[in-house]
């Protein structure tokens, strides 16, 4: 398999002539990095890596060997690092030597291949996968028929430009998408919703969402543990914003720990 090793392009990118032609060999040595080091460039580690690899594969590889074509663990590599630090493209094509263009059309493929996955792990679950993430919604904080919890974040965005782009301008001041996650008790996500405008409150994307209209209408039987930005519903369980007794003080503690599952 061809490999890379882009902090050191200049020294591993091996020119070959080949039928008369000069081609570039990438390579890249997994043993230069260690896990962490590796994660820290590219937000996953080794064997993340090769399993997300094994999985986009088939829908990035080159069919064939004419004019050069670049492999598949590079293209994947190339869009994590963009990914990863948010620079332009041109700078994450530079570690590689591939042009802005293609690395352009490279980080777009790659994204629409990752995308293609999410329904084999972004879904929510059913039957007795709905049962044991109630059980473990349980065991973390005691709050009985949780099957998830909601947030928002804003994720920063240029500027869209054009007459619309206000809306994407946030409370904060900056320009983002307002994007909804559901997550389990473990932290694996269950429902992601990211079409919003960062102007757009949490408790109206979470009102015109699939997720919501399936609660409303019982089509899933459990609780969502929010924040204070959501209406409380039979549903939706969110805090009691001033707790007088020790009913309320528990109910608070359970329902920021089921929120929060980390903190356990």
């Amino acid at each position: 398999m061809a490999v890379v090793w882009l902090n050191r392009i200049e020294n591993n990118n091996r020119l070959q002539h080949v039928g008369g032609q000069v081609r570039r060999e990438y390579n890249f040595d997994y043993e230069k990095y260690t896990d962490e080091e590796f994660r820290r460039r590219y937000r996953l580690t080794k064997d993340a890596f090769q399993e997300l690899l094994r999985l986009v594969t088939p829908m990035i590889a080159p069919h064939n060997e004419r004019g050069n074509p670049i492999p598949a663990d590079i293209q994947l590599l190339l869009t994590l690092r963009f990914y990863a630090t948010g620079t332009f493209q041109m700078a994450c094509g530079d570690l590689c030597d591939i042009s802005q263009s293609s690395a352009s059309r490279i980080i777009k493929r790659v994204s629409e291949g990752i995308a293609s996955l999410k329904p084999q792990f972004t879904r929510f679950p059913e039957g007795q996968e709905l049962q044991n993430m109630k059980l473990g919604f349980w065991r973390i904080a005691g709050f009985p028929g949780v099957v998830g919890a909601i947030d928002c974040t804003h994720i920063k965005i240029p500027s869209p430009g054009g007459v619309d782009a206000e809306l994407y301008r946030n409370r904060k001041g900056y320009f983002s998408i307002n994007v909804q996650a559901v997550c389990g008790y473990n932290l694996e996500m269950l429902h992601i919703v990211a079409r919003w405008p960062g102007s757009v409150h949490d408790a109206r994307i979470f009102d015109n969402s699939r997720l919501c209209a399936q609660l409303e209408r019982g089509g899933i039987e459990g609780i969502l543990l929010g924040d204070g930005g959501y209406a409380c519903r039979p549903y939706m369980m969110t805090p009691i914003i001033n707790p007088l007794t020790r009913p309320e003080r528990c109910y608070n503690a359970s329902q920021v720990q089921g929120t929060y599952p980390k903190n356990s």
